[in-house]
């Protein structure tokens, strides 16, 4: 496999990625683009009540037992299995990817049906560690996603909207109100590599371990064309690809998330170009990347999650996750919950959260 192209499998996966997540905090139906009531200071969540009993029935599961893979490089690809083994061995010394990128969500019925088609860019770069930090430090991953338009319906319209995330904060960016808001959903001095199985919310298989995929999900090898909604799509461009289907396993967090996800990758190069997910809710997303440009200079403000002034911002710092409650004896009697508070009762809002779109 050539080097220039397999250093870009990491970059490519990790660009569909990047899309996934900042299409999830996407409108929930078509029309949401419309402008929005003006926004109302954020609700403190009620207080923890220390007299609430719970009663919760979790089945965990134990990891699937994997086989040990005798796939070599250079050898065909007859399988599931060989292709991860094949991606395992992807090279991931890439710097950066700039990419067009067009994501279409069809919804489903619980959610009114319906097609949104949104079209913008992503940027990911990967920098590497010092040479202080030791043998162990990982490479520092981010990526910008930048909406420009929504069609709904047929209508085209505006849709100025930037995600960024620097391993350790989420930023939305909305400039035609200048609003802006930072979750920092990683701890303080701790980073997050958003494509790392048990880390990142979208599993796709570069340079990750075969092993951790297989413990997680059931992969299939497929021909190009055959998922339901085929004639939906240009069946041309999936033509000389392979495509890996992952059904998460019961019990693992993306079982609780994805129905299924499907992956095109280019027979040539193992390039992966298409993107298809069926969520919990049945509704499908499918992002594809266009105009890949590898290792090209960078706009000077790419990954910028400061607050630019002037702008109203709404800032929420890491939470360290409540301990989850003990299970209440078999024959126990939940105890009446006491009323809720009012909605903000004894909250001090500091700042505007962004319009919601």
């Amino acid at each position: 496999m050539p080097t220039k192209h397999r250093s870009s499998l990491f970059a490519l996966a990790a660009a569909l990625l990047a899309a996934s997540i900042a299409f999830a905090q996407a409108p929930a139906r078509p029309g949401a683009g419309t402008p929005s009531p003006a926004p109302t200071q954020p609700a403190a969540p009620p207080a923890a009540d220390p007299d609430q009993q719970f009663t919760t029935t979790t089945k965990v599961l134990p990891p699937a037992k994997v086989a040990p893979s005798h796939w070599k490089p250079g050898q065909p690809i007859k399988d599931a299995d060989d292709l991860l083994s094949a991606l395992e061995h992807a090279d991931i010394t890439f710097r950066s990817l700039q990419a067009d990128l067009r994501k279409v969500k069809m919804f489903g019925e619980l959610e009114g049906g319906g097609d949104l088609v949104y079209d913008g860019k992503v940027m990911f770069i990967s920098e590497q560690p010092d040479a202080r930090a030791g043998a162990d430090a990982k490479p520092r991953r981010m990526f910008q996603v930048d909406f420009l338009t929504s069609t709904a319906d047929g209508v085209k319209r505006p849709d100025n909207r930037t995600f960024v995330f620097d391993g350790q904060w989420f930023v939305e960016r909305q400039p035609d109100v200048r609003q802006i808001h930072k979750r920092q959903i990683v701890p303080p001095g701790q980073t997050v590599d958003p494509l790392a199985i048990g880390e990142g919310p979208f599993p796709i298989p570069i340079g990750q371990k075969r092993e951790r995929i297989l413990e997680r999900f059931a992969a299939t090898l497929l021909a190009p064309d055959d998922f339901p909604d085929a004639k939906k799509y240009n069946i041309d461009a999936l033509k000389d690809t392979y495509q890996l289907m992952l059904v998460p396993r019961p019990g693992s967090d993306e079982a609780q998330r994805y129905r299924e996800v499907r992956i095109w990758y280019r027979k040539s190069d193992l390039l992966p170009r298409i993107a298809r997910t069926v969520d919990r809710d049945d509704s499908i997303n499918v992002i594809t990347l266009m105009n890949i440009r590898l290792n090209q200079p960078l706009p000077s403000d790419a990954f910028d999650t400061s607050v630019p002034k002037g702008w109203d911002a709404q800032i929420d710092e890491y939470r360290q996750p409540a301990p989850t409650p003990p299970s209440a004896p078999e024959n126990a009697i939940p105890a009446v919950p006491k009323a809720s508070p009012e909605p903000g009762a004894g909250s001090k809002p500091t700042a505007a959260p962004p319009k919601n779109r």
